[in-house]
């Protein structure tokens, strides 16, 4: 058994030069370094753990990315529910809060580690790591592993293999909410797109961009959108507060100026405008080499369903990204099945969680799933 030593850095700015370019961010463009930039700078009460690990002859043969923080296990209760607790963590803040650490964030996705598999297996990797991050950290009560996506479409690594030693290390796997992902086609014309939809999904895009256009809505894209902050923040806020599913934190107005700091003109919106030249609707875009991601959009409720404004967003970003040349559209998480209509592919994803404690892992891990609610 290969015998492994870590070097943990506390930021990804310490990290050695390229590193994590290289083995992570080139695979996942989710995890590019400017976004974990700023997802540290908005959680700078938080904790996070660049390891590398090395092998004998002082080589790097793995990273693995840990975080931990405080888990909210009310966060998806109903509003008068949280009111009763936020008067109880008037006096005790941490009320109800579990330490967690995971190989992740709540702002990101994606395989959050590498390792050499020429020279060591991923049961070698993971043992190593997990016995490492437990002497890092010794106050987080619950591990999860994140996160696992099946991307045999692809012809890549199926990854059953490494949830079976997951689970030989006490974790429970969990499928959760999947990835969806617009894979075009090679030497795809923007215009030719919407013939590649079924052809009710073609007629429904059709449909509403007429009504679009009658009713006097046009689509912007604004590079410096810093002055509509104020405007876009209201509807990111209104989206964030109307999530039925995988709805997390909001986050807070300076992640979209730490945003525009670290990516400078590859972030952008497509902002839906109305008659008035009102921002009815936005969408984030990240433009992260041959992959877009549109990061988040924001909606005017009022006139949401009246105008078809998530439709909108979606398509339009899939078209910008098919006009900028990329290969891939990175849909998120959620609304996959609205998201299908635009032609957008489903990648099923898992992660696997346990309790530190091996006695109460035992005895609790049937309800750990409801963690990943």
């Amino acid at each position: 058994m290969l015998l492994l030593t870590w070097k943990t850095y506390y930021s990804i700015s310490s990290l050695p030069s390229d590193i994590w370019n290289i083995n992570i961010s080139s695979k996942e463009f989710g995890l590019d370094e400017r976004f974990m930039k700023v997802v540290e700078k908005i959680h700078s009460s938080d904790k996070f753990y660049y390891c590398l690990a090395f092998n004998e002859k002082n080589k790097i043969v793995g990273i693995a990315f840990f975080y931990t923080t405080l888990y909210d296990l009310i966060r998806n209760s109903d509003e008068q529910f949280k009111h009763i607790f936020s008067i109880v963590r008037k006096l005790y803040p941490s009320f109800f809060k579990l330490p967690i650490g995971m190989i992740a964030t709540f702002e990101t996705y994606g395989r959050h580690f590498w390792y050499n598999s020429e020279v060591l297996t991923y049961e070698e990797f993971v043992g190593s790591f997990l016995v490492h991050i437990a002497k890092e950290d010794k106050n987080f009560k619950i591990i999860v592993l994140r996160d696992y996506i099946d991307t045999s479409l692809l012809a890549e690594k199926n990854i059953q293999n490494e949830l079976s030693v997951n689970q030989n290390f006490g974790f429970i796997n969990i499928e959760t909410f999947p990835i969806v992902k617009v894979l075009f086609r090679s030497n795809l014309k923007p215009d030719e797109y919407i013939y590649d939809l079924k052809s009710k999904n073609r007629s429904y895009i059709n449909k509403i961009i007429r009504e679009r256009v009658s009713a006097g809505l046009t689509v912007h894209i604004i590079e410096d959108y810093l002055p509509f902050l104020e405007d876009i923040y209201d509807l990111y806020l209104n989206v964030n507060n109307n999530a039925k599913e995988f709805r997390t934190d909001c986050l807070p107005k300076d992640f979209f100026l730490e945003i525009k700091q670290q990516f400078g003109e590859d972030a952008k919106i497509i902002a839906i405008k109305d008659s008035e030249e009102k921002i009815i609707a936005f969408t984030l875009l990240l433009d992260c080499q041959y992959v877009m991601i549109p990061y988040l959009i924001g909606l005017d409720y009022t006139c949401n369903r009246t105008f078809n404004l998530w439709y909108h967003c979606v398509w339009e970003s899939i078209i910008y990204s098919a006009k900028c040349g990329k290969q891939i559209v990175d849909l998120g998480v959620t609304n996959y099945s609205m998201k299908r209509k635009l032609g957008a592919t489903l990648f099923p994803m898992n992660i696997s969680i346990r309790i530190r404690n091996n006695v109460l892992n035992q005895i609790f891990k049937p309800i750990l799933p409801m963690l990943a609610k």
